[in-house]
């Protein structure tokens, strides 16, 4: 839920990509968390600067194209989504030219990013 993502210290998102962007679900999610984007941006309520400092948010994500620049839709919107629930966009990995369920298995090196990502996310910064 959203208050429960409010209120987490780190949020880590795992997606796929899909022309560009997020699928459905996912931006459903974001955007219901324009509540989040009012609280700080118009009713000024923001969150304790030393709060502040030790929220991090991170993105996974896979996608079938072979080019990079796929993930910039995506890169752009978890920037301000971690923005809004007043985190730093602390980790990303990108994996392109992974299409079939599963597939992201044949990159064991891809999977070690993973979980090392996921380990700096939670160890950094408190």
């Amino acid at each position: 839920t959203v208050d429960a993502a409010w209120s987490a210290g780190r949020l880590l998102v795992s997606t796929p990509v899909y022309y560009m962007a997020a699928p459905a679900q996912l931006k459903s999610f974001i955007d219901r968390t324009q509540c989040l984007y009012n609280r700080k941006y118009r009713m000024k309520e923001r969150l304790p600067a030393d709060k502040v400092a030790s929220r991090r948010g991170g993105v996974i994500a896979v996608c079938g194209s072979k080019i990079v620049e796929a993930f910039n839709g995506l890169d752009l919107t978890m920037k301000y989504l971690f923005d809004s629930f007043q985190m730093t966009f602390a980790e990303r990995l990108y994996v392109p030219h992974v299409d079939r369920p599963g597939e992201i298995m044949d990159h064991p090196e891809r999977m070690e990013a993973a979980r090392e990502l996921g380990r700096r996310l939670v160890s950094a910064g408190g």
